[in-house]
C-alpha cells in the first residue's frame, strides 16, 4: 500500500513504519478514514508521549477507564458571589453517559485581602447548589487562608446520572480580593450496560 502524505509518500509492507521512512517529514499524517480497524498497544514499538501528539485526542476517542481533568479559574467576582450563584466545574455529559468524579484539587490566592467567611466552605455538587455532593468541603480554612493555600477534596460515594458538577459556598464569601481555581479529576462512563 502507498500513502501519499503531501510531501511524503510512504508505501508500507509487511512490516512498520521507521522515522528514516519519513524522509524530510518528521510527521505521518493519516485521515482516521484510512486506518481498518485501530491501533493495539501492543502494535506500538515503544510508546506516543505527549509531545509526540500534534493537537490533541478528544474524549471521543478515550477509553472509560483514561482519567480526565477539567480546569476552573475563578475570577474575584466570581468567589464573592459563591454563595448565590454556583460556578460550573464540569458540564453534563452526553446522553447515555455519566460523569464520575474522583477528586478535585483546590487552590485559593488571596491577594493582599484574604476572603473571609463562616464556617460553611465551599461545596461541589451534582445539578445546582441543592443537589448531591460529589466531594468532601473544602473547608473555611482554605478559603479564608492569608498565604496560598491547597486542598485536596475526595470524592464521594454518589454516583451521578448526567448531571453537571458545580461549586457553591454556604455562605457568603467577602472582603478579599484573591482568586481561586479548581481541578477536578473525572471518568466518563456509559450508561448502556451489555
Amino acid at each position: 500500500m502507498v500513502y501519499d502524505g503531501g510531501d511524503v509518500s510512504v508505501s508500507i509492507a509487511a512490516g512498520s513504519i521507521k522515522t528514516a521512512d519519513l524522509g524530510s517529514s518528521s510527521v505521518l499524517q493519516i485521515p482516521a478514514e484510512n486506518l481498518a480497524g485501530s491501533i493495539t498497544s501492543s502494535q506500538l514499538a515503544g510508546s506516543i508521549t505527549a509531545d509526540k501528539l500534534a493537537g490533541s485526542i478528544t474524549d471521543t476517542y478515550l477509553d472509560a477507564s483514561v482519567i480526565k481533568h477539567a480546569d476552573v479559574s475563578l475570577s474575584n467576582a466570581q468567589c464573592l458571589a459563591l454563595a448565590t450563584t454556583p460556578i460550573s466545574v464540569l458540564a453534563q455529559p452526553a446522553s447515555g453517559y455519566a460523569n464520575i468524579c474522583l477528586g478535585i484539587v483546590a487552590l485559593c490566592s488571596p491577594g493582599s485581602t484574604p476572603f473571609t467567611e463562616t464556617t460553611a466552605g465551599i461545596s461541589f455538587k451534582y445539578t445546582d447548589a441543592s443537589g448531591d455532593k460529589v466531594s468532601s468541603d473544602l473547608p473555611n480554612a482554605f478559603v479564608v487562608s492569608a498565604t496560598a493555600a491547597n486542598y485536596y477534596a475526595i470524592p464521594a460515594a454518589v454516583i451521578p446520572i448526567r448531571a453537571a458538577i458545580v461549586a457553591s459556598a454556604g455562605a457568603t464569601v467577602g472582603a478579599g480580593d484573591g482568586t481561586m481555581k479548581f481541578r477536578i479529576y473525572y471518568r466518563t462512563v456509559s450508561l448502556t450496560l451489555a
